[in-house]
């Protein structure tokens, strides 16, 4: 198991290692901005991933990992507003991701209630009728 421990670390700490240097070429001051927040963002969720092996091994104290789970929340707050964007830079065709949030017409919440309407089969008027009048019967 130590090994596999071992393994799972130094994956972390290699992708962690190559985030790192492609932020250090980052040369627009916004990008490298939102960049940092999500490379520390990552670093973060492998401390909570894995927190109970830092609690175990008493790496880290309860209190601390308080804190991590507190940064963690704040980061999530500072990339709420550059969420979006950071979905449509890997210019995914809407198609592919199947996301009504994620489309790129700007309108997340409208494309979501269409894609309800039209998609999901209980919300189409013959079939709910069917799911009504089975509760019905059901209940009595």
């Amino acid at each position: 198991m130590i090994l596999v421990d071992a393994a799972i670390a130094h994956s972390y700490l290699t992708v962690y290692t190559y985030f790192l240097q492609y932020w250090s070429t980052i040369t627009v001051p916004a990008v490298k901005s939102v960049m940092k927040k999500v490379l520390i963002l990552y670093g973060i969720e492998k401390i909570v991933e894995r927190s109970a092996k830092f609690f175990e091994t008493q790496t880290l104290t309860p209190e601390a990992l308080k804190l991590v789970y507190q940064q963690r929340e704040n980061l999530f707050a500072e990339l709420r507003p550059e969420a979006l964007t950071l979905v449509e830079a890997f210019d995914y065709d809407d198609n592919i991701l199947m996301s009504a949030i994620g489309t790129s017409d700007g309108k997340p919440y409208e494309n979501l209630i269409d894609w309800a309407k039209r998609y999901n089969t209980l919300n189409r008027n013959e079939e709910r009728s069917q799911v009504i009048s089975a509760i019905k019967q059901a209940k009595s």
